[in-house]
C-alpha cells in the first residue's frame, strides 16, 4: 500500500496531504458536485478507492467527464483543494439529509407510539379490564386518599405516554 504524500499544485487546483489516488483523481479535475444520495446498502464502487459505496456523490469536470465516488473521498478531495466551496456544498446537503432522516424516524416512532397508545386505551375501556382497575387504589397515597383510582392513574399516564402504563395495561390484557 503506498503512503499518503505531500504535494501543492502549481495551478492551485489541489493542496495539501493524500494519498496518490486521491491526488491524481484531483488533478483530472476541478470537480463539481452534480448531486448526491445515500442508500441503505451498496449501490456502487468509489472511483478513487474502489471501495464499495452507500453515500454516493455525482461529480463532473468542466469537459464533461462524470464519475461516482463516496462520500469520504469526496470529503477529501474537497477538503484538499484551495476552494472549498463544494466541500461546503456537500456538507449542506449531507446536514439537510441527515436532518430530513431524523424527522423521518421521530414521525415513524410516533405513528407507532400512537398506534400503541390507541390500542392500550381500547384495552383500558375493554369491561373487564376497566372494572379490575377502577375497584384497585391509586398507586399514589395522596391520590389514593382523593377516591382516585388504579384506572384514573393509568388514564393519566396514556395520555402522557408513559411506557409503564402501556406495558402493564398490554401485560393485564394477556
Amino acid at each position: 500500500m503506498s503512503e499518503p504524500i505531500k504535494t501543492v499544485s502549481t495551478d492551485g487546483i489541489f493542496a495539501g496531504a493524500a494519498h496518490e489516488w486521491s491526488m491524481r483523481f484531483a488533478l483530472a479535475g476541478p470537480w463539481r458536485m452534480v448531486s448526491w444520495a445515500s442508500h441503505t446498502r451498496v449501490v456502487g464502487t468509489c472511483a478513487v478507492c474502489g471501495q464499495g459505496i452507500a453515500n454516493v456523490v455525482h461529480v463532473a469536470t468542466k469537459d464533461g467527464r462524470n464519475e461516482t465516488i463516496g462520500f469520504d473521498c469526496a470529503t477529501t478531495l474537497w477538503g484538499n483543494q484551495a476552494n472549498k466551496a463544494e466541500l461546503a456544498k456537500l456538507k449542506a446537503a449531507q446536514s439537510d439529509h441527515a436532518r430530513e432522516l431524523r424527522a423521518a424516524r421521530k414521525l415513524k416512532a410516533d405513528l407507532a407510539k400512537a398506534k400503541r397508545t390507541g390500542k392500550c386505551a381500547a384495552l383500558l375501556m375493554s369491561e373487564p379490564l376497566a372494572s379490575r382497575y377502577k375497584a384497585q387504589p391509586h398507586p399514589h397515597t395522596y391520590w389514593a386518599e382523593k377516591g382516585r383510582t388504579m384506572f384514573d392513574y393509568l388514564g393519566f399516564c396514556l395520555g402522557n405516554g408513559a411506557v409503564g402504563a402501556l406495558q402493564r395495561i398490554e401485560r393485564d390484557a394477556a
